[in-house]
């Protein structure tokens, strides 16, 4: 029973093949190679599983998230890649576009994503250290070492992994908005911003209206929550903050259009948001 309630987070997040996969990628953690399928096929990166013949992938190479970013246009343009984990879409991105900014909190993964963009030699990646929400400040990020991409700052979330996973770590973060890091940062302003930050996403949009409404990148989101209804309720504002702000949604993998009525369906999956 012990062992069941320890794994509840794991269980309820990350299905199990996702798990395994990450089981067996920490025991080759150290290993540098060739990537042989997905976004970043043929470049270089430490950790991981990328090593796996295509064939071997489970349909890594033609996932809706693999369709969508490969057919987007981004020569000459900026990319802001939040929550850039260890680096993998931050790779494509900066073979594609003009510049890429990625924001990565966690150091451990940071290291990770710096260490992948030298192995490649590119010099077009500026990595920002910090977190992104609605205001600047500190928060304790917390995350199951056996899952550090599920690593969370939103209250639920973290609450949940504390509670059910053995051995769960935490680091504290400084967090800024978006908008104050461009201006303070002199960053180029972005094009498309992809958002992967389990559970901030509303915080993420709320820390930067005045790129939403003045610059109107096109964004990328992934939807998080601890509980189907947590995860119901975030799509539902974060649709309607989308809405305020004169976005249009798009469910990526079914590929219906979203609004705040019919929110329930963004719940699971990825969202591509464009202005008006």
């Amino acid at each position: 029973m012990g062992y069941v309630e320890r794994s509840s987070y794991l269980q309820s997040h990350f299905g199990l093949t996702h798990r395994v996969r990450a089981s067996i990628s920490r025991m080759l953690d150290e290993r540098t190679y060739t990537i042989r399928h997905g976004l970043a096929k043929g470049m270089r990166r430490k950790g991981g599983l990328g090593f796996i013949p295509s064939w071997l992938a489970a349909g890594l190479d033609s996932t809706p998230e693999v369709r969508l970013f490969t057919n987007l246009a981004l020569a000459g343009k900026t990319v802001f890649d939040v929550g850039g984990m260890q680096g993998l879409c931050t790779l494509f991105f900066a073979t594609r576009a003009r510049t890429v900014v990625a924001y990565e909190p966690n150091p451990t993964s940071r290291e990770r994503l710096q260490e992948n963009v030298r192995l490649n030699g590119l010099e077009n990646v500026i990595v920002r250290p910090v977190g992104l929400g609605a205001s600047a400040r500190e928060l304790e990020l917390v995350f199951d070492p056996r899952m550090i991409g599920g690593a969370s700052a939103d209250d639920r979330i973290s609450r949940q992994i504390r509670e059910s996973s053995a051995g769960c770590r935490t680091e504290r973060i400084g967090v800024v908005r978006l908008d104050d890091d461009v201006s303070a940062q002199q960053l180029p302003t972005p094009d498309f911003v992809k958002i992967d930050v389990e559970g901030m996403e509303l915080e993420v949009l709320q820390g930067m209206q005045n790129i939403l409404r003045k610059d109107r990148p096109t964004l990328y989101i992934e939807m998080h929550g601890a509980t189907t209804d947590d995860k119901r309720s975030n799509a539902r504002r974060v649709v309607e903050e989308l809405e305020q702000n004169g976005y249009t949604t798009t469910h990526v993998e079914s590929g219906a259009p979203v609004s705040a009525a019919t929110s329930h369906r963004a719940a699971e999956g990825h969202l591509l948001c464009s202005p008006c």
